[in-house]
C-alpha cells in the first residue's frame, strides 16, 4: 500500500530540496511548486509566503516533537535531552538550517527560531508552575534564555559544530537564568 503525502509536506520537501542547491532568498514560490509539480494557487491555499512554509516545517518537524510530552520535566537529563534533540535536528537538516539562517528577512528563520524557542520554554514554565500566565520577571527570563539559545546554536552551526550536541545541551541547561532555573530543575 502506498502512503499518501499531504500537500504541505510535499511543499516542505520541495523547498528543502531546493535549499540544498541555492539560497532561500533566490527561491521563489514558482520554483517550489514547479519542483513538486503543484500549482502556485495550491501553495497560496496553504501558505502566505515561503517564510510561512519555513515556519510550518519548523513547527511540524521540531516544535511539536519538543513540546509533545513533559514526562521527566524538571530533571537535568530531561533538559539536556531536549536541547540535544533540537541540535540533532539542526545537524540532520544542516543544508536547510544553514541556508535558512543566511536569509536575514524580518520573517526569516532566525526570528522563527526565537519565537518557537520562546514558546517551548514558556509552555514548559507554565506546565511546571501549573499556571496559564507567567509573571513579567519570568517572561523576561524566558525571552533572555530563548534569544541566547538561538544565538548559541547559530554560532555552533557557523563554527562547524565543534562540540557534541550533548555537551552543548549541558551548556544550555547550565545557563538557565534566575528563577527559570527553579522551574526547570526543581
Amino acid at each position: 500500500m502506498t502512503q499518501k503525502i499531504d500537500t504541505k509536506t510535499m511543499l516542505g520537501q520541495s523547498i528543502k530540496e531546493l535549499m540544498k542547491k541555492e539560497p532561500l532568498e533566490k527561491i521563489t514560490v514558482c520554483d517550489i511548486t514547479k519542483n513538486c509539480r503543484l500549482r502556485r494557487e495550491t501553495f497560496y491555499y496553504h501558505f502566505i509566503d515561503k517564510y510561512d512554509l519555513i515556519r510550518w516545517i519548523h513547527e511540524n518537524e521540531v516544535y511539536n516533537k519538543l513540546v509533545s510530552d513533559f514526562i521527566g520535566a524538571g530533571s537535568w537529563d530531561y533538559m539536556v535531552k531536549r536541547c540535544a534533540d533540537w541540535l540533532d535536528y539542526f545537524k540532520e537538516n544542516l543544508d536547510f538550517v544553514q541556508n535558512a539562517l543566511k536569509d536575514d528577512n524580518p520573517n526569516g528563520f532566525h526570528h522563527i527560531l526565537v519565537d518557537y524557542t520562546f514558546r517551548i520554554i514558556s509552555t514548559h514554565a507554565k506546565y511546571s508552575l501549573k499556571t496559564d500566565h507567567l509573571t513579567k520577571e519570568m517572561l523576561f527570563f524566558v525571552n533572555y534564555y530563548a534569544n541566547g539559545n538561538v544565538c548559541l546554536c547559530e554560532d555552533w552551526l557557523r563554527l562547524g559544530m565543534p562540540e557534541s550536541e550533548k555537551f552543548l545541551g549541558e551548556i544550555m541547561t547550565k545557563s538557565i537564568p534566575g528563577d527559570l532555573k527553579k522551574v526547570y530543575l526543581a
